[in-house]
């Protein structure tokens, strides 16, 4: 009877964790993996959707690398994934998208790089973000992107042109 019973809990646990994602797509020509903590995104193209925060997937994104040939972090791609502690952005990032790091508690510091052009609402709200380097070629900075920031001073550069309502934390330069 032990025997048995040995054998369920076995074929139980082996089937929880064959279920559980830790790879995938997230884009037509994007794929994720995700081990240890760390989340590797790859490919070429636009990131479409965000399987990492989805129930199934049973570790949390500590650090988050997003590689050189992915052209935009999509919508609430990271959102209230209060473990992110750090991410590296490639060098083709366009575009942040709306509510992208929303609520990322654990996120201190995100350089961007020159290409990233725009920054969607509420993108980084409510993160404790204390530093942020805006990389020289944004554009536009949406609505409450940065609200309720934990930095005194950003320093914009002189390609923004257009700056969304409540977009700055306490101050901005």
């Amino acid at each position: 009877m032990k025997a048995k019973i040995y054998v369920v809990l076995i074929a139980l646990v082996t089937s929880l964790s064959l279920c559980a994602q830790t790879s995938g797509t997230c884009g037509p020509n994007l794929t994720w993996t995700l081990n240890n903590g760390v989340l590797r995104v790859s490919g070429e193209g636009n990131m479409t959707s965000a399987p990492w925060l989805e129930d199934d997937v049973e570790q949390d994104v500590i650090h988050a690398i997003i590689g050189d040939s992915v052209t935009n972090i999509c919508r609430r791609a990271f959102y209230k994934d209060k473990e992110l502690m750090s991410i590296s952005i490639g060098n083709r990032v366009s575009n942040i998208g709306e509510e992208a790091f929303e609520d990322c508690h654990s996120l201190k510091t995100v350089s961007l790089p020159n290409s990233v052009k725009s920054i969607e609402k509420e993108a980084f709200y409510d993160c404790y973000l204390t530093s942020i380097n805006l990389g020289d070629s944004i554009v536009s900075i949406g609505e409450s992107a940065f609200g309720y920031g934990d930095f005194n001073t950003i320093t914009l550069p002189s390609s923004i042109t257009s700056i969304g309502w409540r977009s700055r934390s306490k101050s901005v330069v």
